[in-house]
């Protein structure tokens, strides 16, 4: 996987997630991300990596790099805050996505408001997996996510380049 960005380089995600959607690759044909910084790296890797799918992006902010200049046919980038429920109406009333990636402002109250206004939005058989889990040391804070759904994996990746946050949470939709 190529354009990256941070998922590649601060932290350990690559690996992880070829090994977890390759299955998906052909599969998948709706796919968001939440926080997409300049660049939008993650999106034009997501955007090779699926070749059959429609790319989404919402970010809080327009960025100095005017992140909207790489929708195109296949991605379409929004501006709006993952965490309002209106801008998630707004934005995806009449979508839904088979994986969702939060990977937004990382604290732990905007990760579950995103998770409560969009997990509704995954189909069936999808994946939302949320990046950069911060104080997991704190056993309350793994308690929160594993209270989430039935079906939730915690991948603690700290261990491999001793990132405090290289932790994700894997929910997956299966009814």
């Amino acid at each position: 996987m190529m354009w990256c960005g941070d998922k590649g380089t601060t932290h350990s995600y690559i690996a992880y997630y070829e090994e977890l959607l390759k299955p998906y690759r052909e599969k998948f044909t709706d796919v968001l991300e939440i926080g997409i910084a300049p660049g939008a790296l993650s999106l034009r890797m997501w955007e090779q990596y699926f070749t059959k799918a429609n790319i989404y992006g919402i970010d809080i902010q327009e960025w100095d790099d005017n992140i909207t200049k790489y929708n195109n046919d296949r991605v379409n980038i929004s501006i709006g805050d993952a965490t309002k429920k209106e801008d998630i109406d707004r934005l995806y009333l009449h979508h839904n996505f088979d994986f969702i990636l939060d990977d937004g402002s990382h604290t732990l109250e905007h990760q579950l408001l995103s998770f409560e206004y969009l997990f509704p939005k995954v189909k069936v058989g999808g994946l939302y997996l949320i990046e950069d889990v911060q104080n997991f040391h704190e056993p309350a804070v793994a308690n929160i996510f594993k209270k989430l759904h039935s079906d939730v994996d915690i991948v603690d990746r700290r261990h491999i380049k001793n990132r405090y946050d290289d932790v994700i949470i894997l929910i997956r939709k299966d009814k």
